[in-house]
């Protein structure tokens, strides 16, 4: 069964969403697992890693090989790592 989605979101190959942790302020080993939110839009290049907790903003893009670990605001272009903000991403 095919399902239809309205999000129009782009994801290339090899993108890691890291989907959980541990607390590093105990001694104590604690799994913690997370959540993303993916905006309209979003945009992400090939090989990225993007950490848990995270909200990707609309129209946002992550360049190639970046590493995200803050949320990416709407409509902006970020790359790196860690990533940066790089531009605004400005439609016509």
């Amino acid at each position: 069964m095919k399902t239809k989605t309205e999000a129009k979101v782009i994801e290339s190959q090899r993108i890691y969403f890291y989907s959980n942790s541990n607390e590093s302020n105990s001694t104590d080993i604690f799994f913690i697992s997370g959540n993303f939110v993916i905006k309209y839009f979003f945009l992400c290049s090939a090989e990225a890693f993007i950490m848990t907790n995270i909200t990707l903003g609309e129209g946002a893009i992550i360049v190639e090989r970046s590493a995200v670990f803050k949320d990416v605001a709407a409509w902006t272009i970020v790359g790196g790592n860690p990533a940066k903000f790089i531009k605004d991403r400005k439609i016509e």
